[in-house]
């Protein structure tokens, strides 16, 4: 029973830090950027990001989503170059969290 317990913390610890890392590098993000439209892509991506991530998906569609996202972010797509740095920031910290 205890090591279920155990893993359990340890899960519900992994989760609370990636909520709060992103939850400060977004807020840090939001007070530094005064478009809207940029902090609703990342607030949007950020979500589908830790949903995808609890829902279990492969490796290989984990990779696919994520050069999707950096091509809906794309100035040349519509998206911003505030939302790109966000991005590449969050790869850079989550990346490895995320695909495993």
């Amino acid at each position: 029973m205890a090591i279920g317990i155990q893993a359990a913390t340890h899960a519900y610890t992994q989760v609370a830090d990636h909520n709060h890392a992103t939850t400060s590098t977004t807020s840090n993000f939001q007070r530094n950027l005064g478009d809207a439209k940029s902090k609703d892509l990342v607030l949007k991506v950020d979500k589908e990001l830790y949903d995808l991530k609890k829902e279990g998906r492969t490796r290989e569609e984990k990779q696919k989503y994520l050069k999707k996202v950096f091509l809906a972010i794309h100035p040349d797509k519509g998206g911003s170059e505030e939302a790109v740095k966000w991005f590449n920031d969050w790869k850079a910290c989550w990346q490895t969290w995320f695909m495993y």
